[in-house]
């Protein structure tokens, strides 16, 4: 009789830490989701302020009523370590915001994250705007249009990897931290983008921070057009221009949420000390005062006219 209380009590001490494990294992995938995934897989950015697809969508293409736990965990490691065009289940998203960059979290972190969105998946929120996309495959279309959704492409892969590395400066950091990161590193993180290639890749803005980021008169105009575009609530859209020997494609940089920290309205959104650093590092500073859904630049991306789809690809 005491042997079988024993081996009662161990099996339900063995149940309870179990249970203790699932519990701490979804705890810290919470945690590690809203700290390192809602940024840009959140519901409630639309239109160019989104960075990346809704978790919504993700899981929308990730599990179906077949999908195992232990499938959602490999497929999410497994592209998440590694992102690349051929593991991904979502063209049309990459087609969209560009290839995921290498985020640098680790397996265990991933893994947690993905159990806690499998064992939550039905309280994710949908935005309002979502309907399921079909999935297209790429095409190449050797015209102006292929200039345009090269030069896209290329200006979300440069956003994408900006703002991974900004979330982190912010997160560890603070403002200025993330201001200490874009004065020394955001001009050489966007050329990286395109080294090896003809394209030539930057920011600029009609009231610019850095100096090197001055619009020419070009751009000037497509950023006036694009801001009577925004302020009659129409569509914008990006603008091709056409050069002796090259293309330039102009894409519009819109302000969300997180922008405002650093170039928003000083004493409201931009703390006294945030103020200073900016003042340190840019003395002719012009690029506060920003509300959120504003222009607050465009991304000038320059393309050689031999320059085909496929060529520019096979320099990445």
């Amino acid at each position: 009789m005491r042997k079988t209380v024993f081996i009662l009590t161990g099996a339900l001490l063995s149940s309870a830490h179990a249970s203790q494990t699932i519990d701490d294992t979804l705890t810290a995938g919470k945690q590690d989701y809203e700290k390192l995934c809602v940024a840009c897989h959140n519901a409630t950015s639309t239109g160019t302020n989104r960075l990346a697809p809704p978790m919504f969508a993700v899981l929308n293409h990730y599990i179906d009523n077949q999908t195992k736990l232990h499938e959602f965990v490999h497929n999410m490691v497994d592209f998440v370590t590694n992102p690349s065009d051929n593991k991904s289940l979502m063209p049309g998203a990459v087609q969209q915001f560009g290839l995921m960059p290498k985020m640098g979290y680790n397996a265990e972190q991933i893994t947690s994250i993905a159990k806690f969105l499998y064992q939550n998946k039905n309280d994710i929120v949908k935005p309002s705007w979502y309907q399921a996309p079909q999935n297209q495959p790429l095409v190449k279309v050797e015209s102006q249009s292929a200039f345009l959704n090269q030069g896209k492409k290329l200006a979300l892969e440069a956003k994408a990897i900006l703002g991974k590395n900004l979330m982190t400066a912010l997160n560890t950091s603070g403002p200025e931290g993330a201001l200490s990161f874009c004065n020394e590193n955001a001009i050489q993180l966007t050329e990286e983008v395109v080294a090896g290639s003809e394209v030539t890749i930057k920011r600029v803005s009609d009231l610019n921070r850095n100096p090197n980021n001055s619009a020419n008169q070009s751009q000037l105009d497509y950023i006036k057009n694009t801001q009577q575009k925004i302020s009659k609530q129409q569509s914008i859209t990006p603008q091709l221009v056409e050069n002796k020997d090259t293309m330039l494609a102009y894409y519009p940089i819109m302000t969300n949420t997180m922008c405002l920290q650093c170039h928003g309205v000083p004493n409201q959104d931009i703390k006294t000390t945030t103020q200073q650093k900016i003042k340190q590092l840019y003395p002719d500073d012009l690029a506060t005062g920003y509300g959120e859904n504003e222009l607050r630049g465009i991304w000038v991306i320059e393309m050689p006219k031999q320059t085909t789809t496929q060529d520019t690809n096979d320099t990445k």
